[in-house]
């Protein structure tokens, strides 16, 4: 689309990705209930899950001892270092693979075709895992798997 509607490439890529970021937002304002209650999507058990965290944080007074836990907690240290991990191997492939392929010889545009059935398989591997986390409940078990995986 580079030079359609006197536009440049990055210009059009711009204006597309904001325009989906401001329907999604119009739609979330118009669509996402105000209150836990009114989800239709959500269990009577969830509801009240959700109602009783709202209720502990009602009064939004930092209680620092909890931050303070936070940063020290070794769970939260151990996915952290996990996460910036896999996050930074995942970004150097996202990244660098269409140049590396390109390098190659391909054109542009081949080099991101070849490239991009990583992400179709990453996307459909997401929707599966997300399923299977659901259905099973044993969503620690395959973060810790799949984020052992990535490092």
């Amino acid at each position: 689309m580079d030079g359609y509607a006197h536009l440049a490439g990055w210009q059009w890529l711009y204006l597309l990705v904001g325009i989906v970021s401001l329907f999604v937002g119009v739609s979330v304002w118009f669509l996402l209930p105000e209150y836990p209650q009114g989800s239709p999507w959500l269990s009577e058990t969830e509801k009240a899950l959700v109602v009783s965290k709202l209720d502990y944080q009602v009064d939004n007074v930092i209680i620092w001892s909890d931050v303070f836990h936070s940063f020290i907690d070794v769970k939260i240290l151990c996915f952290g270092t996990i996460s910036l991990m896999t996050h930074t191997c995942k970004n150097i492939i996202t990244f660098y693979l269409p140049t590396i392929i390109e390098g190659f010889g391909f054109s542009t545009i081949i080099s991101n075709l070849i490239s991009s059935p990583i992400y179709l398989s990453t996307l459909l591997l997401s929707f599966l895992l997300s399923y299977t986390c659901d259905k099973t409940g044993k969503h620690g078990y395959i973060i810790l798997g799949l984020s052992s995986i990535g490092v």
